[in-house]
């Protein structure tokens, strides 16, 4: 467990993100935007509560259905926010992440 022993951890409240459209908004609140936009860190490096991260997803879908269903059909909504989700969700692949916690480091190769 040496990889975390430099880890960042970043508080957030869920609820501030019930409105969302796209990561991009959820990752300028936090903070991270400039350095996933100047390569300092990779969605790779960014670790979040599973049970949120869903949660995340759903207000996207949301907030994308109430702005876009005159101009594009549901499943084109959901497909879209999916394939967005694809590009730039965080990793959920640690279960300690504790809610309300993101954890920043870089993952890396056990020796």
């Amino acid at each position: 467990m040496n990889k975390l022993k430099d880890k960042k951890i970043i508080k957030y409240n869920i609820d501030d993100f019930t409105k969302i459209e796209r990561l991009e908004d959820f990752y300028k609140q936090t903070g991270l935007y400039d350095k996933l936009m100047n390569s300092e860190l990779t969605v790779f490096d960014i670790h979040m509560n599973r049970e949120e991260c869903e949660m995340l997803n759903s207000f996207m879908k949301v907030t994308n259905r109430k702005k876009m269903k005159k101009l594009y059909a549901e499943k084109y909504i959901d497909t879209s926010v999916a394939m967005h989700w694809l590009n730039y969700a965080p990793t959920t692949n640690n279960v300690e992440v504790p809610k309300g916690e993101l954890w920043i480091y870089k993952e890396g190769k056990e020796q």
